[in-house]
């Protein structure tokens, strides 16, 4: 007992102390700087897809035979694609294992796997909007059902399959469908809306 209100005393002297105070900022600190590093991320991924590498990868992603007919490196950009994503990852890794001051083999399983995918495939594929959607939604799922932890997998997993048979643009294909004229260009700069009234059309002689 005398043992225990020593501690008590010594642990909120500790609570009280310069030390602690730094470490309650370094730990807002901490909670600020992910929020900045995933918005640089966001960024430079949106850059890239509007950029030439991306449009590749995109014509790779529709049909490897027309983009390499249109001069596209297909081994080039596959080996590419596979660093961007690595890069993706081990930021992703870095920030996880931050998060829960531990990591070990078993952190990244088999149910970590199924569900990034289950993130992608409700978010939308192909799209770097419905990444970030679908990633917000499966994580507010995970702490809504963390109370009943051996029906997560059977949820996501259902969640998985209704989307792919039912929705399978994801939140961003109804998005696209609600609100007309929202679209991801694949272009910097902005389109121009050319009037079809404006262009001269060639017609017959009349004879």
């Amino acid at each position: 007992l005398i043992l225990d209100k020593a501690l008590t005393l010594e642990l909120a002297q500790f609570e009280d102390s310069e030390f602690y105070d730094k470490l309650n900022r370094a730990r807002q600190e901490a909670s600020v700087k992910p929020l900045s590093l995933v918005n640089r991320t966001f960024a430079l991924a949106q850059n890239a897809v509007r950029s030439r590498i991306g449009r590749g990868f995109i014509a790779v992603r529709d049909s490897e035979v027309a983009a390499q007919s249109l001069g596209v490196d297909l081994l080039r950009y596959k080996a590419l694609a596979f660093g961007i994503s690595g890069f993706y990852a081990g930021i992703a890794g870095g920030l996880y294992s931050a998060l829960l001051n531990f990591v070990s083999p078993e952190s990244y399983d088999l149910f970590q796997m199924v569900l990034h995918k289950t993130m992608v495939v409700v978010g939308g594929l192909g799209s770097i909007v419905g990444s970030v959607l679908g990633a917000g939604t499966i994580v507010s799922l995970l702490e809504l059902l963390r109370k009943v932890k051996g029906a997560q997998e059977i949820a996501f997993g259902a969640i998985l399959v209704g989307f792919i048979l039912f929705m399978p643009g994801g939140i961003v294909g109804k998005l696209k469908e609600k609100l007309r004229g929202w679209d991801e260009p694949l272009h910097r700069g902005r389109r121009r809306h050319v009037d079809a009234a404006a262009v001269p059309v060639a017609r017959p002689d009349a004879r």
